[in-house]
Parts: C-alpha cells; sequence; structure tokens
C-alpha cells in the first residue's frame, strides 16, 4: 500500500483515497492491517461500480437478457464456484 500522501493507485476514487490517507491516522495498527482492509473495501466497490456501468452500457448496446440467458449464465457460475470450493477442499 502507498504511503500517506502518495498518489492514488490507477483507478483509485481520488476522493476516496485521499480521505483513507487523511484519516489513516485513526488506524494505528503497525501493520497497517486496518488501512489494508479500508482500502480493499473501497476498491470493491469501486469495482463494483464499474461492473454495473459495464452492464447497462452492455443491455444498452444488446437489450435485456432473456430468462434462458440468465439461467445459463447462473448455471455457469454455479459450475464455477463448485469447482473452485473442491480445488480449495483438495
Amino acid at each position: 500500500m502507498p504511503p500517506v500522501g502518495a498518489p492514488p493507485p490507477a483507478g483509485a476514487a481520488t476522493l476516496k483515497w485521499s480521505t483513507l490517507g487523511t484519516f489513516g491516522h485513526l488506524w494505528p495498527d503497525r501493520d497497517d492491517t486496518s488501512r489494508t482492509a479500508v482500502a480493499a473495501e473501497l476498491r470493491r466497490q469501486e469495482l463494483e461500480a464499474r461492473a454495473d456501468e459495464y452492464v447497462a452500457e452492455l443491455i444498452a448496446e444488446v437489450g435485456e437478457p432473456s430468462q434462458a440467458d440468465i439461467d445459463r449464465a447462473d448455471e455457469i457460475a454455479r459450475r464455477l464456484q463448485d469447482r473452485a470450493l473442491a480445488a480449495q477442499a483438495g
């Protein structure tokens, strides 16, 4: 994680990043665990917003997915999740 006062990482929401830098002293962990967790959550929120924008652009371009498309995507996601859980289990 960049030090306080460093420029935000590429793509980081500037206001959120500067707020984290400004108030980072409120998380005095020696290993910056809290700052790292907050930064990760801010990044997650930013990526989620970008994904929502992308989906909206796709819908505008090709239209709403059919129920069959949604069902197929759900099945693929379920299989991927099952595969990941099986890999974690060993």
